[in-house]
């Protein structure tokens, strides 16, 4: 009766005790370029699990989440009003090569040569640069100046 008791506590204790460590497996990706607004952003390991291309994903990440970010910055812009804010959101531009907005995806001829692995890592990246986008722009408009 004592060791299985004994045996629960431990797995509770290490289980407890991986829960506090850090997520060694999370991918940080850096979006934009120096000539413009530029973010680190962290991908939960859940969301880069089944891309058999970290680069690929990688690259279909920061192409999606900047342009749905420039997209909404644009739209916020032309509806603005107010300069604090046309000030505040001017600044926040992506850029993918220098003083070039990012736009979305490449052109799939680029993408000729890629293998399935690559394609579909490219198109999971996208997925997830589409919902961290929009997460993260949710964060940006809670805290608008407007």
């Amino acid at each position: 009766m004592l060791k299985p008791t004994i045996h629960a506590l431990f797995i509770t204790t290490f289980l407890t005790g991986c829960a506090a460590q850090p997520h060694q497996n999370e991918k940080t990706v850096g979006i934009g370029d120096s000539s413009g607004h530029t973010q680190v952003i962290t991908i939960k390991q859940s969301d880069i699990a089944n891309a058999c291309d970290l680069s690929a994903f990688e690259d279909g990440f920061k192409y999606t989440y900047m342009s749905m970010w420039n997209g909404r910055i644009e739209e916020i812009l032309k509806t603005s009003t107010e300069q604090s804010a046309t000030d505040y959101y001017s600044k926040l531009f992506f850029n993918s090569e220098p003083n070039t907005r990012a736009v979305l995806d490449k052109a799939p001829e680029t993408r000729a040569n890629y293998s399935y692995c690559q394609e579909s890592s490219y198109q999971q990246g996208k997925i997830s640069g589409f919902i961290y986008s929009i997460e993260d722009l949710k964060r940006l408009e809670e805290k608008s100046p407007m």
